[in-house]
């Protein structure tokens, strides 16, 4: 479901820097200290430290993982992440002239952001390749995960036909422009659920005995998360312009 993050990232991000902006002005660093918010940041460090840490058990331990390594090779297939790489140096770089209220958002993002591509480029340009072959039982789960529901692509795409990867983005573009059109209409909340039952159902053919409690786990996090606990002010959708009735749901 790395996808729909990364939905959710696009369309929440601009009021998540607005809401971290006003926490910052108004309770310096200490609001780092309440406990939702270091429980959040707990969560997020452990789901950066886990893949890490798996790929170090399938790797044989910490110091197969430090003589894994070869001198650098390039492949075409590195360009993306180098361009990435260029284009995230240069806003941090453009950020660094801001005021400091401004640039401080920017520049956490930017500097993790640059840092993981950073050593993604130095992995696929320095790992050995038959250090990079091998995987747990985790790493396998997830390549089939990403073949079967053909959305989360991996880092290494060199072995793909062209024509795979532009499906694969081709669908990820249409989920994005196809959730943000339903958000329009029926506002954020609701279009969470309903992309989550669609997904999870007819792309990864999940069952019903899953989907449901998943998707009402997540629906739920969102509105205490978004709605009820910081309250966000969501934008207007057609369906409350057309049923002003229905604005008393979460989002619409």
């Amino acid at each position: 479901m790395a996808t729909a993050a990364l939905i959710l990232g696009v369309v929440l991000g601009d009021t998540i820097e607005r809401y971290l902006f006003i926490s910052v002005e108004r309770y310096g660093l200490s609001w780092m200290l309440r406990p939702v918010v270091m429980v959040l940041f707990a969560l997020a460090i452990l789901g950066l430290v886990r893949p890490f840490l798996a790929d170090i058990r399938a790797l044989g331990g910490t110091r197969k993982l430090l003589t894994s390594f070869r001198a650098p090779t390039f492949h075409p297939s590195q360009l993306f992440t180098m361009f990435m790489i260029a284009l995230i140096g240069g806003a941090v770089i453009a950020a660094l002239k801001w005021d400091f209220s401004a640039k401080i958002v920017p520049l956490v993002v930017g500097t993790v952001a640059l840092s993981a591509a950073a050593v993604s480029l130095f992995n696929e340009m320095c790992r050995r390749p038959d250090a990079a072959a091998i995987e747990g039982l985790v790493e396998q789960t997830q390549h089939e995960v990403g073949e079967k529901i053909h959305m989360d692509l991996t880092s290494d795409t060199g072995h793909l036909p062209v024509r795979e990867i532009i499906a694969r983005a081709t669908w990820f573009f249409g989920y994005l422009i196809g959730f943000m059109a339903v958000m329009a209409v029926i506002g954020l909340i609701p279009t969470v659920a309903v992309f989550v039952v669609f997904f999870m159902r007819y792309e990864a053919r999940e069952r019903w005995s899953l989907v449901i409690p998943y998707a009402a786990v997540l629906l739920f996090f969102i509105w205490f998360a978004f709605d009820y606990f910081m309250a966000v002010p969501w934008p207007p959708t057609l369906l409350g312009h057309w049923f002003p009735a229905l604005k008393a749901i979460p989002s619409v």
